[in-house]
């Protein structure tokens, strides 16, 4: 047993390099995962090489993007330090191919993942390289809410303008709108006000372009079913009604994805039109 042991120690020593070097050996690590992303780019290098200028203009079709007459190539990007973006990366360069942008919205699981990303900068998670990629990809580090004080209310009015007048679709613009986020979270936002919430002058022009306060878009998400479904339920109720068991168990995943940071915050508005303290839910279970 002594002389079969220092034979195998080393074999392996002398066949270790080249299984390592042949890549038969391979260790998880994010260059790995760039390899295989700049692997899979060459095979649409015909896309991926071509460089975009960024600009909103008349056909809302074309990107917007906050720096204009920016050029960037994606295959110039260095690799990024956080598993979270390496994931996202290659799904992030093919939207900002077609977009001029990477902020594709919620209602996927890379629209997830551009939400973790976002918490992640806030939490101080991710590296000047992460930062460094991101930006170069007109990647927005905030979600799109609004804060009246903040709004640049008529650079918005005049690109939904631009939107109708392509369009011509009575200002009837998704909310997750991917050409831009912005604009579509925005017009979501005025209607969510009304005019009673929103500043006078506002609500003065948009009356002057006949904005159509109603949205006329059926949203079919099961978030949106669900709300409808309890809300019309107890209506008219001012105290907390006792839930039967399938409405306990979705307030009840509203909850929790609240405490977890996955819910937006429209849908918490929503959730505080029920008359249901569900805010304090996982706590009066004991969770």
């Amino acid at each position: 047993m002594a002389k079969v042991f220092p034979r195998t120690f080393i074999f392996f020593i002398w066949f270790f390099p080249l299984l390592h070097n042949s890549g038969a050996f391979l260790l998880p690590s994010i260059s790995l995962l760039e390899r295989r992303y700049r692997s899979l780019s060459r095979t649409g290098a015909s896309i991926y090489r071509s460089r975009m200028r960024l600009a909103y203009s008349n056909d809302p079709e074309q990107p917007m993007s906050s720096s204009p007459h920016t050029d960037i190539d994606p295959l110039n990007l260095p690799a990024p330090d956080h598993l979270m973006l390496a994931q996202a990366l290659p799904y992030m360069v093919d939207f900002f191919e077609e977009y001029g942008h990477a902020n594709i919205p919620l209602g996927s699981v890379d629209g997830r993942r551009c939400s973790t990303l976002r918490r992640l900068h806030h939490a101080g998670k991710l590296s000047p390289t992460d930062h460094h990629i991101l930006s170069n990809l007109n990647f927005q580090f905030d979600a799109f809410t609004f804060d009246p004080e903040e709004i640049d209310f008529f650079s918005l009015l005049n690109r939904l303008l631009k939107y109708n007048n392509f369009t011509n679709a009575n200002f009837q613009i998704p909310k997750k709108y991917a050409p831009d986020p912005q604009l579509g979270a925005f017009v979501a936002y005025v209607r969510r006000m009304g005019r009673d919430g929103l500043d006078p002058s506002w609500v003065e022009a948009l009356e002057s372009v006949n904005f159509v306060w109603k949205s006329l878009r059926k949203c079919g998400s099961s978030f949106l079913v669900n709300w409808r479904r309890i809300s019309e339920k107890y209506e008219g109720l001012d105290e907390v009604p006792d839930l039967n068991e399938e409405d306990e168990r979705w307030v009840q995943a509203q909850a929790s994805s609240f405490l977890k940071g996955n819910l937006s915050d429209h849908r918490a508005e929503y959730m505080d039109r029920l008359p249901v303290r569900w805010r304090d839910y996982m706590l009066s279970k004991g969770e």
